[in-house]
């Protein structure tokens, strides 16, 4: 049985990962337009969820 352990974030490191990971994909307009259209290999899918997940963190 997998035991998930949540991670407990600062506002401060939220917007670190999430400036972090917008400087990694570069358009972020663009890579988000391929994400809503299912454009996206597992890779990228998975920092489009990551994304998305650190943006609803902050109010976004």
């Amino acid at each position: 049985m997998t035991v998930l352990v949540p991670e407990v974030l600062s506002r401060g490191e939220v917007e670190d990962r999430l400036r972090a990971l917008r400087e990694s994909i570069g358009d972020v307009d663009e890579f988000c337009r391929r994400g809503a259209a299912y454009e996206l290999d597992a890779e990228e899918a998975a920092k489009y969820d990551r994304l998305r997940d650190l943006e609803f963190l902050l109010g976004e």
